[in-house]
């Protein structure tokens, strides 16, 4: 079997106006300009998972937006709602291309699961009692193969203290399965704006940057990273369960 190349992008907090200003960023444009370098620079995608804070308004309109940038992209497109998204609005885009779903066998070796982990009245996520049953039954099901989960919020410390009260409130729930399933390989988050890297038990854990502005790692408190650009993750699944992984900036 041949590897599986994947990529991540995260956090493009698009906005029904193309022209809306971020924190010193135009959000469509910065987010343009990376799906573009995707579509010219990296031919071997089998999967692209974009992983929360698609749209920062919730806007129809914005998802809309959404859409046309993820045009011409070919590979199936998985969405994943964040703290700032509608669901309901990611739903209303989905195709035969771009879904919003929970699991997905991606060959004979790997099994891709991805939380939606939107807490309505709050930054911080949480993990549903059914998203856990589901990969626990997957998991049980499946022990053959390897598992690589997305998600937006970071279920453990990055070591920044102001993004650390933002992240997962019942973290448990997916320790505790990382602890008795060693088939769980790679775990990946957005809503940081940051790279960062740890393990989880046996898996490895990242965090990736946004498609527009970035934070400064390890910060107390609110603080843009001005030294770093725009990024995106690529992420290699070998079929025996080794994950390659690097972040490409603009």
């Amino acid at each position: 079997m041949t590897n599986i190349n994947l990529i991540q992008i995260t956090d493009l907090h698009l906005t029904k106006s193309k022209n809306t200003i971020i924190q010193g960023v135009n959000t469509y444009v910065s987010a343009k300009n990376v799906i573009n370098e995707i579509k010219t620079k990296q031919k071997k995608i089998d999967s692209l998972i974009l992983t929360g804070d698609l749209v920062d308004d919730e806007t129809d309109l914005g998802y809309q937006n959404l859409k046309t940038l993820l045009f011409g992209i070919k590979c199936p497109i998985y969405l994943i709602p964040g703290n700032h998204d509608s669901p309901a609005a990611i739903k209303s885009i989905c195709d035969d291309r771009i879904k919003f779903t929970n699991s997905f066998i991606l060959n004979n070796d790997w099994v891709m699961f991805l939380f939606n982990t939107k807490k309505i009245g709050t930054h911080s996520g949480i993990f549903s009692e059914d998203d856990i049953k589901k990969l626990n039954k997957l998991l049980e099901k499946h022990t053959e193969k390897n598992f690589i989960i997305f998600l937006h919020h970071p279920p453990i410390s990055i070591n920044s203290p102001w993004m650390d009260t933002m992240s997962i409130m019942n973290p448990n729930e997916l320790y505790s399965l990382t602890k008795k399933y060693t088939s769980i390989k790679g775990i990946f988050c957005g809503h940081v704006h940051q790279e960062f890297e740890s393990t989880i038990n046996n898996a490895k854990f990242y965090t990736t940057p946004s498609t527009c502005h970035q934070y400064k790692p390890k910060a107390d408190k609110f603080s843009l990273d001005l030294n770093l650009n725009a990024g995106y993750r690529y992420i290699t699944l070998k079929n025996d369960g080794e994950i390659i992984t690097s972040v490409f900036r603009l």
